[in-house]
């Protein structure tokens, strides 16, 4: 099963670096960013008004790994 998660970089007001947003379809699931080395790599998930997110968790793993290895290897 495929979600067709999005990736895609994003440079905010509020951020220091770029972001990395996940979206499905046309919902943002989670923004994923680097602020610092004691922080590391962090991920925000944004919670839905109208229900849970039902994902195919390769899918999302897939999402997360793309975006992690973009902030940290450039």
């Amino acid at each position: 099963m495929s979600d067709d998660l999005l990736v895609q970089i994003a440079s905010l007001p509020d951020r220091n670096n770029v972001v990395f947003e996940i979206f499905q379809n046309d919902r943002q699931l989670a923004e994923v960013y680097y602020e610092s080395e004691d922080e590391g790599v962090r991920i925000q998930i944004f919670p839905l008004k109208d229900g849970v997110v039902d994902l195919d968790l390769a899918d999302f793993i897939s999402a997360l790994i793309k975006a992690k290895n973009n902030l940290v290897n450039g």
